[in-house]
C-alpha cells in the first residue's frame, strides 16, 4: 500500500517547511504533491526538504482558485493507492505513521482519525472540540483502537467537522465515485465530506490523533472570512442534500444528521456574516429548508424524529419569508 500527501498553499512557504520537516521525519508518504495556489511569490524546489524531493510533484496555477481547486487538480495527478490531503498551516502527529501500519492490508474507502484543535489546548485541554468528541462517544467509537463502525454510527460521524485532513482515503474510491471538492471561496470541503459517507461502503475509524488543527483569529485562514462569500455556503449543503437522497433516501439517517449539521452551521454562519447581508442570507436559508425537507414531503417524518430540530428549521424558515 502506498500513501501521499496532497497540500495546497497559497503565501505559506513558512507553514509548508514546518510541515514537509515533519511529513520527512514521519517518512511514511510515498509521494508528495504540493499545489501553490499563485501565491505571491511561487515556491520552488529548494522549498522541499532534500529527502522528499524525488517523491514530490509541485504545481503552480497562475490564478488562486481556492483550497478545492488545488485539491481536485491533485487528485488528477496522484498516482498512490491511498492519498492525505492536508493544510500548510497544520501539523501531523507521530500517530500517523502508527495508524498507516495498522491499515496495511485493510479494506477501505476511508479511515476518519482524530485531531487535535488548538482551542481546546488553550483550555489546558488536548483533543477535539466538544461536540467533536460527543459525536464519536454516541457514534460507540471514541476509543478501542481501529475498528468499522456500524450502521448507527456513521450518521454520527458525519455530523462532526466538515474537514478535509481527517481521513486517508483510498485514492480509487474518490475517482470511482467522482468525489470533487467545491471549488468556491470558503466551505469546500463539505461536499466531499458528506458524499464520503453516502458513497462509502468500507469506512474504518481509528481513536488516534494523527494531526494538530491551528485556530487563530485573524490571519488568511478560511474560518476568519466574514464576506458575501459565505452566502454560497448553501451550494455544497444542496449537492450534500441531493446526494444523499439519490443514494440513502430522503429520510434515511443520514438524512437527517444532514439537517442537524446544517442547522448548526447555518446558525454559525449567520453570526459571523454583517447584518446588511443577513437578509439575503436568510431568504437563501429559507430556499434551501425547502431542499432540505423535500419541499415539504419529509416534514412529517422529521417532526417524529426530531420534533425540537423540526421546530427550530422551521422557525428559520419563516424568519427568511419574512412571516417570523
Amino acid at each position: 500500500m502506498t500513501l501521499a500527501l496532497i497540500v495546497p498553499v497559497h503565501n505559506d512557504a513558512d507553514g509548508l517547511s514546518v510541515l514537509l520537516q515533519r511529513a520527512a521525519e514521519l517518512d511514511c508518504f510515498d509521494q508528495v504533491v504540493i499545489v501553490d495556489d499563485a501565491s505571491d511569490i511561487p515556491l520552488s524546489e529548494s522549498d522541499l526538504p532534500e529527502s522528499l524531493r524525488d517523491r514530490s510533484l509541485l504545481l503552480r496555477s497562475d490564478e488562486s482558485g481556492g483550497a478545492g481547486h488545488a485539491r481536485n487538480r491533485a487528485l488528477e495527478v496522484v498516482d498512490t493507492e491511498s492519498l492525505l490531503f492536508f493544510d500548510s498551516d497544520d501539523l501531523l502527529t507521530g500517530e500517523l505513521p502508527c495508524l498507516w501500519r495498522e491499515l496495511q492490508g485493510r479494506a477501505f474507502d476511508f479511515c476518519l482519525f482524530k485531531h487535535h484543535d488548538s482551542r481546546v489546548l488553550e483550555r489546558d485541554g488536548w483533543g477535539q472540540m466538544p461536540v467533536d468528541n460527543m459525536l464519536w462517544r454516541l457514534a460507540g467509537v471514541s476509543a478501542g483502537g481501529l475498528r468499522v463502525p456500524d450502521s448507527a454510527a456513521r450518521p454520527c460521524l458525519a455530523e462532526t467537522a466538515n474537514y478535509p485532513w481527517n481521513k486517508i482515503y483510498r485514492t480509487g474510491f474518490l475517482r470511482e465515485n467522482r468525489l470533487k471538492f467545491s471549488e468556491i471561496p470558503v466551505h469546500n470541503d463539505i461536499a466531499v465530506h458528506w458524499d464520503s459517507f453516502s458513497c462509502a461502503e468500507n469506512i474504518l475509524v481509528s481513536d488516534r490523533v494523527a494531526a494538530i488543527h491551528f485556530v487563530r483569529p485573524g490571519g488568511q485562514r478560511l474560518t476568519n472570512r466574514r464576506s458575501r462569500d459565505r452566502l454560497r455556503v448553501f451550494e455544497p449543503l444542496r449537492h450534500a442534500a441531493e446526494g444523499i437522497r439519490d443514494r440513502q433516501g430522503a429520510q434515511s439517517p443520514l438524512m437527517l444528521a444532514l439537517i442537524r449539521f446544517s442547522f448548526g452551521l447555518m446558525n454559525w454562519v449567520r453570526g459571523n456574516i454583517p447584518e446588511k447581508i443577513r437578509g439575503e442570507y436568510d431568504r437563501r436559508a429559507a430556499g434551501f429548508i425547502d431542499c432540505l425537507l423535500d419541499e415539504g414531503r419529509a416534514l412529517d417524518w422529521l417532526n417524529r424524529r426530531d420534533p425540537v430540530l423540526c421546530l427550530k428549521i422551521l422557525l428559520m424558515q419563516a424568519q427568511g419569508r419574512g412571516i417570523a
